[in-house]
């Protein structure tokens, strides 16, 4: 996550935003964000003269319709999946700026550019700004060039953006997928491990569900593993009108930060408290863990059950007898059951290390589940009972920190340590080959897995 704006930019903010203190090349845009009549403003400020720019980020071709230009002579064209900012009489420009609704938006394969609260705050996706005349450059080492962004709140109102709390105007430098910025006025929940903005419009239940949950879960994993440099932050957001009355949930995750937006009249329905209960508290806990692994995402699609299925097997733990966690004491139990039944019929399909290929990638999460509670159980009776699965992971960790691959290969040789051959045999065989009966071998290791339950640390 990085930052932007037109003016000099301290090199403490600058390096609090996770980035280093570099210009941006001529063909990226200063940024700026406002709040306007219509919703928000977007303005667009080059070092020099350019005859169009593109606009990343595009899952449709909503732009060109929802985007007022501030200069009639601009328009925003929809050509061959891009869209293309220029005047109509083909003269060059360096500035340009749009009005856009600040309204929630469902989007099949991207994030929407805004997730508002219920009490006038909204959470903003930084990423569906970003521009760039002719070719978005890159550093030295392929990285790309970073766009400076501030923002400018309404009065009385802070920002939330890479892990600080600001009241008023923030800046900082952007890059990759983009971040998650909040604007609002609402206090987040601020602890040593986690910012947190928490919807006041949620159901009464479910609010306060996760003001007492994402604290304890972030501190849970905090001791456990190492904290982030920058400080995790945690959205959970609700607009009961929004998406044309639409209902549902969307949310996801970027660097340091987990998010979910509830939309539409349906979640004040009593008869829905019950699933999230159970539903909520496991998503954040999932996406929270991912916070702490130290996930390399170029990594082999193959290993992903190495992080999916140790951020299920995190969360497992971390709920499993958490005070305030408010799910029910059969949810756990259930889903290990089910993830067992559902690994072994996507492994009747093809081996683990071929799921993503096959579309199957769910089995990721499931089979990964399974394997690395039983590799908790392996690694409490190898030790005594002295150390468990946070540990061996934190030794992985390390050992990738250290320049070694984020791979199956590396991470069995850390389990064999811990936890000795037998079990990194068999996760072993799981994780690269068709097992021959694959409900006998998912039998043996839930029958290990279930141990879990009653394991420690």
């Amino acid at each position: 996550m990085k930052t932007l704006s037109c003016l000099v930019l301290p090199a403490l903010l600058l390096a609090s935003a996770g980035s280093a203190a570099r210009a941006p090349a001529p063909s990226i845009p200063d940024i700026h964000l406002r709040p306007a009549e219509a919703g928000w403003r977007v303005e667009y400020r080059f070092a020099g003269p350019v005859r169009e720019f593109f606009l990343l980020r595009n899952p449709d071709d909503s732009r060109g319709r929802e985007w007022r230009s501030a200069d009639p002579a601009l328009r925003i064209v929809h050509e061959e999946g891009r869209d293309i900012v220029r005047r109509q009489d083909g003269q060059a420009f360096s500035e340009a700026s749009f009005e856009l609704p600040a309204r929630f938006v469902v989007f099949d394969a991207d994030y929407a550019p805004f997730s508002p609260f219920t009490d006038g705050g909204v959470l903003i996706h930084s990423g569906r700004f970003h521009a760039c005349a002719v070719e978005c450059p890159k550093d030295a080492q392929g990285n790309d060039q970073p766009w400076r962004f501030s923002l400018e709140p309404p009065a009385g109102t802070n920002v939330i953006v890479a892990g600080e709390l600001h009241e008023g105007r923030a800046e900082w430098l952007d890059s990759g997928s983009g971040t998650m910025v909040y604007a609002g006025k609402g206090r987040p929940i601020e602890t040593a491990h986690l910012l947190a903005v928490v919807d006041p419009g949620l159901p009464e239940e479910a609010r306060e569900l996760l003001e007492n949950l994402l604290p304890a879960l972030m501190d849970h994993f905090a001791q456990r593993l190492q904290a982030p440099a920058e400080k995790p932050m945690l959205f959970a957001s609700h607009d009961p009108g929004s998406d044309d009355g639409r209902y549902g949930s969307k949310g996801g995750t970027l660097p340091g930060q987990v998010f979910m937006h509830f939309y539409g009249p349906g979640w004040n329905d009593p008869d829905r408290a019950d699933w999230l209960r159970r539903w909520m508290p496991w998503f954040f806990a999932h996406e929270a863990a991912h916070l702490f692994q130290q996930y390399e995402r170029n990594a082999d699609p193959a290993a992903s059950w190495i992080h999916e299925g140790g951020a299920e097997a995190f969360a497992y733990l971390a709920l499993q007898g958490m005070p305030g966690s408010g799910i029910p004491g059969d949810f756990l139990d259930e889903k290990l059951e089910q993830a067992a039944s559902a690994c072994a019929e996507g492994l009747k399909q093809g081996s683990l290390a071929d799921a993503q290929a096959d579309g199957r990638f769910h089995n990721h999460y499931e089979c990964g589940l399974v394997m690395q509670l039983a590799l908790h159980a392996a690694v409490v009776e190898a030790s005594h009972g002295r150390q468990g699965l946070f540990d061996l992971w934190r030794s992985y960790i390390e050992r990738t920190g250290a320049g070694a691959p984020w791979s199956v290969d590396t991470f069995l040789a850390v389990a064999r340590e811990f936890a000795g051959e037998e079990i990194a045999d068999q996760l072993h065989m799981l994780a690269t080959r068709q097992p021959v009966d694959a409900e006998t071998a998912m039998s043996t290791l839930l029958a290990r897995a279930r141990q879990s339950t009653n394991a420690s640390p």
